[in-house]
């Protein structure tokens, strides 16, 4: 299958041409996000959020023979934002903390989908 085929039928939804598209470039990609940062599991974790956003937004790819770069730089995007996010988190000391201030409690959300939903999600998934 050529590039231009592959890229055609993953912008179609086939299926098979995504996990294909997967296959074919997750090391290379890995290795991009490896690049930039060193724990393992950050860089998979990186690595599938970054393939969620190739899969969901092909389309915009204009040029098939730009395939490799752009998905490159989708990794490359995505892991200086979260180096830029790691960054940006600021601690204060715990004796900055007055005694009588008593620590937020983050208000979340109860809407999540059942365990069962989301575990048909993620199977779908390719």
């Amino acid at each position: 299958m050529t590039k231009e085929e592959l890229v055609n039928l993953c912008k179609e939804g086939d299926e098979q041409a995504l996990s294909l598209l997967y296959k074919t470039y997750v090391k290379k990609m890995k290795r991009i996000c490896s690049r930039y940062v060193s724990d393992e599991q950050t860089v998979n974790d990186l690595l599938h959020d970054g393939f969620i956003i190739i899969f969901t937004s092909i389309d915009t790819l204009r040029s098939y023979e730009k395939l490799e770069s752009w998905m490159g730089k989708i990794m490359k995007n995505i892991s200086l934002k979260y180096l830029e996010q790691c960054h940006a988190i600021t601690n204060i000391p715990l004796d900055c903390i007055e005694e009588f201030e008593e620590p937020l409690i983050p208000s979340y959300s109860t809407n999540f989908p059942s365990y069962a939903i989301m575990l048909k999600m993620v199977e779908s998934l390719p």
